[in-house]
């Protein structure tokens, strides 16, 4: 672990570094003046309080929502300013009200346009009680799509006997929905089931709007890739130990270098940033180690015995990767995660140099087909395509015996290149 603490302190200065992430965009001063620069695109998993925002001539100044009527960033995100009363009531399963909760709260906030069609918009805003959604009607203001899930105690005696309380579910949002389109006729090709059957989340409401709209494409929508495919190959070196109370025991441990071949999927976060990676990987290595030791041979001379292992596996890996410096062009990160591999050794056994009947090989251990391994890594990625990563698996123990304790490590160069 020597390498990756050194490793470690070279990139301190990096992550001291302000994780920034400029793109190219605008922001609609509430005088309705377009000023255009560079804003600073972060994750943004809830809707940002406030943005950061880089002039043409270089000067920083920080934008609230009550400072402007909203701004634009490139690929593809558009943010609208909005001051209103927003609900306060909990319906994300399992954190829900004990009982219907209709207050509200005054805000100014930034929503993230979702669609803008010419005759209804919607627009999203999240924080940390829970997503909102909301429409806007050409000419008007937004308006928050109501939905309340909450426990109520049902009095019939069944319920009563078991003490138990039901969650219901009051879609407010059907009849908002309802009411505006009875009001245009006009609107769109959709039908009253469409409507009815819409649930509470982006995907539904996105589809209904687009209907609504008698959109073909979705309009504002995120078009950066969520997911990413790629495939790589890598040299791979092992390292195996032993701790032993018996008297097959070894000192000396050397490794040859082996061949290790990924394939997998990154899921970002967020698709533009890419900053924290949910990685699936299954890979396959294979590996192969020797151990010497000083010994004394049937003869009762000295010689030197080996012990030598040849082990092939598969393993699926779920992975958390996060990029501690995250510009456009090069990413450093660090990562970890869990390995479940399914092993084949097509060697495992001692040979040795008998006088008597000349050289000898015997197996030895009683080794797991089943394993569970912790890799980590530490990696470079280049234009979002190709990743360099030196990874290194927590030793591990490899064998079943309760006597013996063999483990093995292993340490990786692997090169992973994007598809998509």
């Amino acid at each position: 672990m020597k390498i990756y603490a050194l490793l470690l302190g070279m990139l301190m200065p990096f992550t001291l570094l302000a994780q920034s992430n400029f793109k190219d965009g605008y922001v609609i001063k509430n005088n309705g003046d377009t000023i255009r620069g560079k804003i600073d695109l972060r994750e943004w998993t809830i809707n940002p309080e406030y943005i950061d925002f880089k002039a043409a001539d270089g000067a920083l100044q920080r934008y609230n929502p009550a400072d402007m009527r909203g701004f634009y960033v490139q690929p593809d995100f558009n943010y609208i300013s909005y001051s209103g009363r927003i609900s306060n009531n909990r319906n994300q399963f399992p954190n829900v009200d004990k009982d219907r909760d209709t207050t509200t709260r005054l805000a100014n906030v930034f929503l993230k346009e979702l669609d803008n069609g010419d005759k209804l918009s919607l627009y999203a805003l999240a924080d940390n009680i829970k997503p909102r959604f909301f429409y806007k009607a050409a000419g008007a203001q937004p308006v928050e799509l109501n939905y309340y899930r909450y426990y109520y105690s049902d009095n019939n005696e069944e319920a009563s006997l078991h003490g138990s309380n039901v969650l219901r579910d009051e879609k407010f949002y059907v009849q908002q929905l309802l009411n505006l389109t009875r009001q245009h006729p006009d609107w769109g090709t959709y039908n009253l089931q469409d409507i009815e059957k819409t649930a509470y989340n982006e995907h539904d409401l996105l589809r209904l709007v687009r209907k609504i709209n008698g959109q073909k494409e979705v309009k504002g929508a995120n078009r950066q890739p969520t997911a990413q495919f790629y495939v790589g190959a890598g040299v791979v070196l092992a390292r195996t130990t032993f701790r032993t109370v018996s008297s097959i025991v070894f000192d000396d441990v050397s490794s040859k270098p082996g061949l290790k071949i990924v394939t997998g999927l990154n899921f970002f976060n967020n698709p533009v940033t890419q900053k924290i990676i949910f990685r699936a990987e299954l890979s396959a290595e294979f590996l192969q180690g020797e151990a010497f030791r000083n010994a004394l041979n049937a003869a009762n001379q000295p010689e030197t015995q080996v012990y030598q292992i040849k082990r092939n596996f598969i393993s699926l890996a779920p992975q958390v990767i996060y990029n501690l410096y995250n510009a456009n062009k090069v990413k450093i990160n660090v990562g970890g995660g869990v390995a479940f591999s399914y092993n084949n050794y097509t060697k495992n056994g001692v040979s040795d140099e008998a006088i008597l009947n000349g050289s000898a090989y015997y197996p030895t251990y009683e080794l797991s087909k089943f394993i569970v391994m912790m890799p980590l890594q530490l990696g470079v990625i280049l234009n979002k395509k190709v990743e360099a990563a030196l990874s290194y698996t927590i030793p591990h123990r490899i064998n079943a015996e309760q006597l013996t304790g063999l483990k093995m490590s292993t340490t990786a160069l692997t090169i992973r290149y994007a598809i998509n």
